[in-house]
Protein backbone atom coordinates (compact mmCIF):
# COMPACT_ATOMS: atom_id res chain seq x y z
CA UNK A 1 0.00 0.00 0.00
CA UNK A 2 1.04 3.55 -0.66
CA UNK A 3 -0.07 5.58 2.35
CA UNK A 4 -0.16 9.28 1.66
CA UNK A 5 0.69 11.77 4.40
CA UNK A 6 -2.10 13.51 6.28
CA UNK A 7 -2.62 16.84 4.54
CA UNK A 8 -5.03 19.27 2.95
CA UNK A 9 -4.72 18.34 -0.71
CA UNK A 10 -5.55 21.01 -3.29
CA UNK A 11 -3.82 19.07 -6.05
CA UNK A 12 -2.23 15.68 -6.54
CA UNK A 13 0.05 16.75 -9.37
CA UNK A 14 3.39 16.62 -7.51
CA UNK A 15 2.41 13.62 -5.39
CA UNK A 16 1.12 11.87 -8.51
CA UNK A 17 4.53 12.19 -10.14
CA UNK A 18 6.14 10.58 -7.10
CA UNK A 19 3.57 7.78 -7.03
CA UNK A 20 4.05 7.24 -10.76
CA UNK A 21 7.82 6.91 -10.34
CA UNK A 22 7.25 4.33 -7.57
CA UNK A 23 4.83 2.44 -9.81
CA UNK A 24 7.29 2.52 -12.70
CA UNK A 25 10.04 1.23 -10.43
CA UNK A 26 7.88 -1.64 -9.16
CA UNK A 27 6.93 -2.62 -12.71
CA UNK A 28 10.57 -2.47 -13.88
CA UNK A 29 11.59 -4.71 -10.98
CA UNK A 30 9.16 -7.33 -12.17
CA UNK A 31 6.16 -6.61 -9.95
CA UNK A 32 3.65 -9.30 -10.95
CA UNK A 33 0.59 -8.16 -12.85
CA UNK A 34 -1.71 -9.67 -10.26
CA UNK A 35 -0.31 -7.46 -7.50
CA UNK A 36 -2.96 -5.13 -6.22
CA UNK A 37 -1.65 -1.90 -4.75
CA UNK A 38 -3.74 0.50 -2.69
CA UNK A 39 -3.38 4.26 -2.48
CA UNK A 40 -4.60 5.36 0.93
CA UNK A 41 -5.42 8.72 2.48
CA UNK A 42 -6.02 9.09 6.22
CA UNK A 43 -7.28 12.20 8.05
CA UNK A 44 -6.87 14.39 4.99
CA UNK A 45 -9.12 16.94 3.35
CA UNK A 46 -9.50 17.71 -0.33
CA UNK A 47 -10.22 20.75 -2.49
CA UNK A 48 -9.28 22.47 -5.72
CA UNK A 49 -8.00 20.28 -8.56
CA UNK A 50 -7.36 17.25 -6.34
CA UNK A 51 -9.93 15.03 -8.03
CA UNK A 52 -8.75 15.74 -11.58
CA UNK A 53 -5.06 15.35 -10.79
CA UNK A 54 -5.62 12.15 -8.79
CA UNK A 55 -7.53 10.63 -11.72
CA UNK A 56 -4.67 11.59 -14.06
CA UNK A 57 -2.21 9.87 -11.72
CA UNK A 58 -4.36 6.74 -11.57
CA UNK A 59 -4.35 6.51 -15.36
CA UNK A 60 -0.53 6.54 -15.26
CA UNK A 61 -0.33 3.88 -12.51
CA UNK A 62 -2.28 0.79 -13.59
CA UNK A 63 -0.86 -1.30 -10.73
CA UNK A 64 -2.95 0.72 -8.26
CA UNK A 65 -6.24 -1.13 -8.04
CA UNK A 66 -7.67 0.28 -4.81
CA UNK A 67 -8.30 3.72 -3.32
CA UNK A 68 -9.03 4.21 0.36
CA UNK A 69 -10.14 7.35 2.17
CA UNK A 70 -10.31 7.23 5.95
CA UNK A 71 -10.87 9.54 8.88
CA UNK A 72 -9.83 8.10 12.24
CA UNK A 73 -12.47 7.93 14.99
CA UNK A 74 -10.57 10.37 17.20
CA UNK A 75 -10.97 12.94 14.41
CA UNK A 76 -14.75 12.40 14.47
CA UNK A 77 -15.25 14.64 17.51
CA UNK A 78 -12.95 17.33 16.11
CA UNK A 79 -14.75 17.29 12.78
CA UNK A 80 -18.31 16.76 14.06
CA UNK A 81 -19.14 20.47 14.21
CA UNK A 82 -17.81 21.02 10.70
CA UNK A 83 -19.77 18.08 9.32
CA UNK A 84 -22.99 19.11 11.07
CA UNK A 85 -22.55 22.65 9.70
CA UNK A 86 -21.74 21.11 6.30
CA UNK A 87 -18.31 22.71 6.09
CA UNK A 88 -16.73 21.29 2.95
CA UNK A 89 -14.03 18.78 3.82
CA UNK A 90 -13.83 17.58 0.26
CA UNK A 91 -16.01 14.47 0.58
CA UNK A 92 -18.03 15.74 -2.39
CA UNK A 93 -14.84 15.86 -4.45
CA UNK A 94 -14.07 12.28 -3.44
CA UNK A 95 -17.38 10.85 -4.58
CA UNK A 96 -16.90 12.54 -7.95
CA UNK A 97 -13.93 10.23 -8.42
CA UNK A 98 -16.28 7.25 -8.60
CA UNK A 99 -17.30 8.09 -12.16
CA UNK A 100 -13.84 9.05 -13.42
CA UNK A 101 -11.40 6.44 -12.21
CA UNK A 102 -9.79 4.07 -14.69
CA UNK A 103 -11.54 0.71 -14.94
CA UNK A 104 -8.67 -1.16 -13.25
CA UNK A 105 -9.36 0.72 -10.00
CA UNK A 106 -11.85 -1.86 -8.78
CA UNK A 107 -11.96 -1.18 -5.04
CA UNK A 108 -13.01 2.08 -3.40
CA UNK A 109 -13.52 2.62 0.33
CA UNK A 110 -14.84 5.53 2.36
CA UNK A 111 -14.30 5.04 6.09
CA UNK A 112 -15.84 7.75 8.29
CA UNK A 113 -15.57 10.22 5.41
CA UNK A 114 -18.98 10.61 3.79
CA UNK A 115 -21.88 12.77 4.87
CA UNK A 116 -25.47 12.57 3.66
CA UNK A 117 -24.99 15.00 0.79
CA UNK A 118 -21.92 13.16 -0.49
CA UNK A 119 -23.73 9.80 -0.33
CA UNK A 120 -26.58 11.28 -2.40
CA UNK A 121 -24.01 12.50 -4.93
CA UNK A 122 -22.35 9.07 -5.00
CA UNK A 123 -25.69 7.38 -5.72
CA UNK A 124 -26.36 9.85 -8.56
CA UNK A 125 -22.90 9.31 -10.07
CA UNK A 126 -23.14 5.53 -9.89
CA UNK A 127 -26.63 5.62 -11.41
CA UNK A 128 -25.32 7.75 -14.28
CA UNK A 129 -22.24 5.62 -14.94
CA UNK A 130 -24.37 2.48 -14.79
CA UNK A 131 -26.37 3.85 -17.72
CA UNK A 132 -23.36 4.30 -20.01
CA UNK A 133 -23.75 2.58 -23.37
CA UNK A 134 -22.13 -0.84 -23.65
CA UNK A 135 -19.60 0.63 -26.10
CA UNK A 136 -18.04 2.53 -23.22
CA UNK A 137 -16.80 -0.67 -21.61
CA UNK A 138 -13.06 -1.16 -21.47
CA UNK A 139 -11.66 -4.18 -23.29
CA UNK A 140 -8.01 -3.64 -22.51
CA UNK A 141 -6.29 -0.89 -20.65
CA UNK A 142 -2.75 -1.32 -21.93
CA UNK A 143 0.43 -1.97 -20.00
CA UNK A 144 -0.57 -5.59 -19.43
CA UNK A 145 -3.58 -4.73 -17.26
CA UNK A 146 -6.81 -6.26 -18.51
CA UNK A 147 -10.19 -5.00 -17.36
CA UNK A 148 -12.37 -6.78 -19.92
CA UNK A 149 -15.97 -5.69 -19.67
CA UNK A 150 -15.22 -3.46 -16.69
CA UNK A 151 -16.86 -0.05 -17.00
CA UNK A 152 -15.71 3.18 -15.50
CA UNK A 153 -17.59 3.66 -12.24
CA UNK A 154 -18.05 -0.09 -11.84
CA UNK A 155 -16.42 -1.56 -8.76
CA UNK A 156 -15.70 -5.03 -7.47
CA UNK A 157 -15.76 -3.59 -3.94
CA UNK A 158 -17.28 -0.34 -2.76
CA UNK A 159 -17.11 0.17 0.99
CA UNK A 160 -18.86 2.79 3.06
CA UNK A 161 -18.36 2.34 6.77
CA UNK A 162 -18.37 4.27 10.03
CA UNK A 163 -20.41 7.12 8.63
CA UNK A 164 -22.42 8.38 11.60
CA UNK A 165 -23.26 11.63 9.82
CA UNK A 166 -25.43 9.79 7.31
CA UNK A 167 -28.84 9.64 8.90
CA UNK A 168 -30.80 6.47 8.40
CA UNK A 169 -33.04 7.54 5.56
CA UNK A 170 -34.42 4.40 4.04
CA UNK A 171 -34.99 5.95 0.62
CA UNK A 172 -31.33 6.99 0.35
CA UNK A 173 -30.06 3.59 1.40
CA UNK A 174 -32.63 1.84 -0.85
CA UNK A 175 -31.29 3.86 -3.78
CA UNK A 176 -27.74 2.88 -2.92
CA UNK A 177 -28.51 -0.83 -2.45
CA UNK A 178 -30.65 -0.90 -5.60
CA UNK A 179 -27.47 -0.04 -7.48
CA UNK A 180 -25.87 -3.13 -5.99
CA UNK A 181 -28.86 -5.30 -6.87
CA UNK A 182 -30.12 -5.61 -3.31
CA UNK A 183 -33.14 -3.56 -2.29
CA UNK A 184 -32.76 -4.31 1.40
CA UNK A 185 -32.32 -1.79 4.18
CA UNK A 186 -28.96 -2.22 5.93
CA UNK A 187 -28.91 -2.99 9.62
CA UNK A 188 -27.75 0.08 11.48
CA UNK A 189 -27.87 0.92 15.15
Amino acid sequence: AFNMPQARYFSFRREGQLVQSLCDKLVSEGDPEDAHWTLGFTNSSFAGEFSETLVQAMYRCPIIRCLSFKRNPERRDEDAADIENEVDDGSGILVNLAGSLPPWVTDLTFNNVLNERSLRALVAILETTGKLPAGQETHGSGEGIEAVGQKQGSFRFLGIQNSPHIKQKESLWYSFFDLLGRAKTPNRP
